[in-house]
């Protein structure tokens, strides 16, 4: 198998601040219509059109559209598994399709105590030869790291890759596991990997190819997520989800589910405590939303009297904040935007614009967005309005949003930096 072809974006450095690779060489001026809503948030508004493969990137103060990626993207299984990588210094967001990785710089530097907003930039792009496709992505703890896995369509012992790229320099090493792999899980130094159709699990190490550990599972693995303080991987499946303790290579708990259902998904940020399950029942739709306690190895459901919902990675219907505290759903059926607090449970209802499908929310989940016909809408829980909107134009798929950590610092000034 030939080694992926790589199209690298140089990245440039600015002086002021700590180096920063990633940062623009064109920050944004002042907006004119800065203070104008004081609900408005200084962030970035992504959407993305299928009809013409574009990814457009609107300010959500002068809501002017500064950027635009020519992409065809699977947003179900890119933009939430890829995510923000790199951390505050250096995010970039990655996707995949078919058979490529994109990464885009997110346009939003976070220094702690002063921040800049800055154009999205591509910042690398990498291709599978030989028919290959991109089956799963997984980002290491410290967020440096993306490891993504690729199967051909043939069969041959060699028709699956592991490769782990590193996102600032985007050096990457390759593993060539002997059977498919279909999804894969990160931890600091190790790689959990398996099938799909298979209850056989492997996890070697991050910088070199050998097995350390082959894991039996107790179901059929549809998704898996990684939880860093206690070096376990969660792994959802047909029957139940199994807790693998990545240092002994060993299944150390099953859990099993409350209902007669079973985790398709799990969404996870970095460092939280909680994931996000979106069940499928076989009906269609679920009248609950399930959070996995991954501290205390538990799977709650929180019922939604009522509800109908079908929360759909590729359709947009589905957010998760980028500190992993709060979930937004879409009940197209009802017209109602849930948000959900994973610590404990607690939902909140607004009302969506009609026809909104696609949802997206700023880092800490306080301010959602909500896509309806050709516009974007901010929506304020506590005011259950509408509060501000912007025009994306008809054809768009779906939503995102990139903002700042610290929300105290959200509101324009005088410049660009803050």
């Amino acid at each position: 198998m030939d080694k992926p072809t790589m199209m690298i974006i140089a990245a440039v450095v600015l002086g002021g601040c700590a180096v920063d690779p990633l940062e623009d060489r064109n920050p944004l001026p002042p907006s004119k219509s800065t203070g104008a809503n004081p609900e408005a948030l200084r962030a970035w508004l992504w959407a993305y059109d299928a009809r013409t493969d574009s990814l457009r990137v609107y300010h959500t103060i002068d809501k002017q559209c500064w950027e635009s990626f020519h992409l065809d993207l699977n947003p179900g299984n890119g933009m939430y598994r890829g995510g923000l990588v790199g951390g505050g210094l250096y995010p970039t967001l990655w996707f995949r399709r078919s058979n490529t990785v994109t990464a885009l710089t997110n346009g939003i530097l976070d220094h702690g105590n002063h921040g800049h907003i800055v154009h999205p930039e591509l910042h690398v792009e990498m291709s599978f030869d030989n028919g290959f496709s991109v089956t799963d992505m997984s980002v290491t703890p410290d967020g440096k790291r993306i490891v993504v896995c690729g199967a051909g369509r043939s069969w041959p012992p060699d028709s699956s890759v592991v490769t782990v790229i590193d996102y600032l320099t985007t050096e990457t090493v390759y593993h060539r596991p002997r059977n498919r792999v279909t999804y894969v899980v990160a931890a600091e130094d190790r790689i959990l990997f398996g099938n799909d159709q298979s209850r056989t699990a492997h996890i070697i190490g991050l910088e070199n190819g050998p097995i350390i550990s082959t894991i039996s599972t107790d179901t059929l693995v549809t998704d898996g997520v990684y939880h860093a303080p206690t070096k376990t991987s969660f792994l959802a499946g047909r029957n139940g989800i199994d807790v693998v303790d990545m240092q002994s290579g060993r299944v150390v708990k099953a859990i099993a589910y409350n209902r007669n259902a079973f985790i398709a998904r799990m969404l996870c940020a970095p460092g939280s405590d909680y994931a996000l399950g979106l069940s499928d029942s076989g009906a269609g739709t679920v009248d609950y939303m399930t959070v996995i306690d991954m501290s205390n190895h538990t799977v709650n459901d929180y019922p939604i009297p009522g509800a109908s919902l079908a929360p759909n990675l590729s359709d947009g219907t589905v957010a998760l904040s980028g500190d992993g505290t709060v979930a937004v759903v879409s009940d197209m059926a009802l017209r109602v935007l849930y948000r959900l607090s994973l610590d404990d449970g607690t939902i909140e209802r607004a009302v969506a614009p009609n026809t909104a499908c696609s949802v997206a929310c700023n880092w800490d989940g306080k301010r959602v967005w909500a896509l309806a016909r050709d516009k974007g809408y901010q929506i304020s829980y506590e005011k259950d309005a509408i509060v501000d909107s912007i025009a994306l134009g008809p054809g768009i798929n779906w939503i995102m949003v990139t903002s700042f950590r610290n929300n105290s610092a959200l509101y324009d000034s005088n410049d660009h930096t803050f």
